[in-house]
């Protein structure tokens, strides 16, 4: 295996690591011995150390299991892309009647931020729209250098 690969493998491996411990972290497991998950999984406590240490991937077949028992999508687990968890609801308080009845998912940051937003007051929440805007457009322009 060629240094790169090497490389490459060893971050994906860390990567997946971080995000299954905070699926478990997030979880109704957290409080629980691995031991407990590890049979709910159907796998050996062993197995699940390599998982959470770095030095081990679950096979493609079983990553629906985990998910599903962590309660967090497939992709997001799998690949990080995507939103960790998916919250089916309704938009309210919108003018966009359209979005009523769309599923949406948010990510728990994304839920915080939502939750805090709320509690703002209405100069404060148009304080805070105008400067997101100003960032987005911040974003688009080219660096010139």
């Amino acid at each position: 295996m060629s240094k790169e690969n090497s490389y490459q493998r060893d971050r994906l491996l860390e990567e997946f690591s971080k995000r299954l411990q905070q699926a478990i972290d997030e979880s109704s497991f957290a409080s629980l011995e691995q031991g407990v998950l590890s049979a709910q999984l159907g796998v050996s406590r062993q197995a699940l150390r390599k998982w959470l240490e770095g030095k081990a991937l679950p096979s493609q077949t079983r990553l629906p299991a985990i998910a599903d028992l962590l309660k967090v999508q497939l992709t997001w687990l799998a690949t990080g892309e995507g939103n960790m968890h998916e919250l089916k609801g309704k938009v309210g308080d919108t003018p966009y009647d359209r979005l009523q009845h769309l599923h949406f998912s948010l990510s728990k940051e994304e839920a915080e931020l939502l939750e805090t937003y709320r509690q703002l007051s209405v100069n404060t929440k148009a304080s805070f729209f105008d400067f997101l805007r100003q960032i987005a457009k911040d974003i688009k322009k080219p660096v010139h250098r």
